[in-house]
């Protein structure tokens, strides 16, 4: 299957039902994101903006009352490429909140950012209520080459990745990856030219992007910042 000048090869191992959910009304203050038992990996497109147009305090996001069953431990990590190499923030809740590295940057959230989440939860999952405003459409973010980007999906539309993410992105971009699944960019020669593969290979549900979800994107170039998602036609 050829699409935008790419060819698409699927592998597919194990279907199965998508996890993610989330009210999909831009009116509203409150959206839900639902939650399986383990790590899930997620964003928070809405939240309380008190302070700043594009962070909140990750302990208020993430406090036991918003969420329907609680939780008694709670943790989360993100990797923040910025630095050379890449460091992994870790935040823990176990009756306090603890924060590694304990740098003021590790105890914000930011809707551009996606997290991997991990709670003490029944098997049977819970549901993360989020408050406040949705990141806007037209923010852009910073992306840093040779490195895992670990990045938030803030918009309302579930999309395959190759329509939510422009072009001139995907030129650059060497591999894409969520949950269930993950996509690489080969080459192969087609008639003497060179053409470039994305091949996706899927374990758990279907190669979409869902309004709360995180998705890796790592590429060879340098460093860039871009207005990274658009809406499908």
């Amino acid at each position: 299957m050829k699409i935008k000048g790419y060819i698409f090869a699927t592998i597919i191992f194990i279907f199965s039902i998508a996890i993610c959910y989330s009210q999909k009304d831009s009116t509203i203050k409150t959206d839900t994101l639902q939650l399986r038992y383990g790590y899930n990996w997620i964003s928070i497109p809405r939240h309380n903006r008190p302070t700043a147009p594009d962070w909140t305090i990750i302990a208020n996001v993430f406090n036991q009352n918003n969420f329907t069953d609680g939780y008694n431990y709670l943790k989360l990590l993100y990797l923040n490429a910025e630095y050379t190499p890449a460091s992994i923030y870790t935040i823990e809740w176990f009756q306090n909140w603890v924060y590694f590295p304990y740098i003021f940057d590790n105890k914000r959230i930011f809707s551009t950012r996606g997290y991997k989440l991990n709670l003490n939860q029944p098997e049977n999952g819970n549901t993360l209520i989020m408050n406040g405003m949705v990141e806007d459409t037209n923010t852009s973010i910073q992306l840093y080459g040779g490195k895992d980007n670990w990045v938030g999906y803030w918009l309302y539309e579930s999309q395959w990745p190759f329509d939510a993410i422009p072009d001139n992105v995907l030129d650059e971009l060497t591999k894409i990856k969520g949950q269930g699944w993950c996509c690489v960019k080969e080459w192969h020669y087609i008639e003497g030219n060179l053409v470039p593969y994305w091949i996706c290979a899927v374990h758990e549900g279907n190669v979409l992007l869902d309004y709360g979800d995180m998705v890796i994107l790592a590429f060879n170039g340098s460093d860039m910042e871009i207005l990274l998602f658009q809406k499908k036609n």
